[in-house]
Order: structure tokens, then sequence, then C-alpha cells
């Protein structure tokens, strides 16, 4: 009886034919779609330093076990995308930004003349100055400064707008968020004018002086800047 030879086939091509017959593959090598794998599941060295591939193999579907290089390399190039992509799916927020806001009040709104009571439109007009600090994050301090005009003596002014700051300063802590230890009351008297009126005498003076009688309140805080 005549011995036959046996011809020494490649492995994959026997369960190629195999899959396109539809036969079953026992012990034969499963693919993958990019590479072939041993019945361990197991990626298949060629012994040059790559794995058994497919047909369908491409460089994007590289995998670190058989080419770490390209792997390597397509995880530095997809690097920029992710971040770029993060960015911008980050949500934007408001950066708030330190701000010293001043609000310059009129005396003769806040007071009767001469004197230092907080008149009922006066109160309103605070109330609205509370509801302007409350758009403020953390405000630090208030500092609340006391004007007069230049008509009377200086100590007689010096105390008349301290204790209209002092009045302005008590309203504010009562009223609003801040803690009394947080506002500041400074007494400028005369000293700050707004307007001088030089060669005005009389009535006529009294009324052009009008904006030197004011109260001063400045905040400071971190303030919410609309998103850019």
């Amino acid at each position: 009886m005549m011995n036959r030879k046996h011809r020494t086939r490649p492995l994959i091509a026997i369960t190629g034919l195999a899959l396109l017959i539809g036969v079953p593959v026992v012990g034969a090598l499963a693919a993958q779609p990019a590479y072939v794998l041993s019945d361990e599941g197991k990626y298949i060295s060629t012994g040059s330093g790559g794995c058994l591939l497919t047909n369908r193999w491409t460089p994007e579907l590289a995998v670190r076990e058989c080419h770490p290089n390209l792997v390597a390399q397509r995880e530095q190039e997809s690097k920029p995308v992710e971040i770029a992509a993060l960015e911008e799916a980050k949500p934007s927020t408001p950066t708030p930004a330190m701000m010293l806001k001043e609000i310059r009040l009129d005396a003769s709104a806040l007071f009767d003349f001469d004197a230092a009571t907080l008149r009922p439109d006066g109160v309103a007009q605070l109330n609205e100055l509370i509801e302007q600090v409350s758009a403020f994050r953390n405000v630090s301090k208030i500092v609340v400064e006391g004007h007069t005009d230049r008509i009377g003596p200086e100590d007689y002014n010096e105390t008349l707008s301290r204790k209209r700051a002092e009045a302005v300063g008590a309203y504010l802590s009562a009223n609003g968020t801040l803690p009394s230890e947080a506002i500041g009351i400074m007494a400028q008297g005369s000293r700050k004018p707004v307007r001088t009126c030089e060669g005005v005498r009389g009535a006529a003076l009294v009324q052009c002086l009008q904006p030197n009688r004011r109260v001063e309140v400045m905040v400071m805080g971190l303030e919410e800047r609309p998103a850019q």
C-alpha cells in the first residue's frame, strides 16, 4: 500500500475554508476583526515582533500586545482632540472678580436738614442699596463716609457727618447680611467737596452746595461676571 505524503498547510487557510463551507472548526484559530487568536484566546506571535493578522487589520485596530509603538503613537495623537472635546463640553460658569463699587446717596433724601435720623424715604433708598449689595458674592467690607458742605463750624460738620454715616451703617448691619464689624465708618466733614460754588452767596450758596451733603458707600467683594 502506497504511503501518502501529508502536505502541511497553514492552519489559517484551513480555518478560512471551513468557515466558507459552513463546517465547524475544532482546534482551529478563532478570528477577531483584526487579529487571529489561538484556542486559548491569545494573540499569535509571528516571531518578528508582530502578531498574526487577518485581512481586516488596519493600524487603527492595533493592540498594545502586538504593536505597542503604533498604540502609543495613536494615543499621543488623540490627546489634543480629547482635551479639546473636554474643554468644549465643560460647562461655562461665571468667573467671580474682585470689585470695588461706590454708591453715592443724597443726604437730603436720607435726613432732614441738620439732622441724623433716617427719613422714611431715606430708608427706602437704603433698601435699594442692600439689594444692590446682594449682587456681590462674599462681601468683605463696606465703608460708609459721611460728608457735609462748608457752611458752619468745622467740628460741628465733622460730628454731623459721623452721625449720619453711623445711622446708615447701623441700618445696613441690621437689615443686610454683613456683620457690624465689617462696616467701617468715616467722618469726612467738609474736606471732600464735589462742588465748590466759588462766588455764590446766600440762599443760592446753600442750594449750590447741596451735592456736598451726601453719604458715600464703598462696597468691596466678589461680584459675578457674565459667562464668556
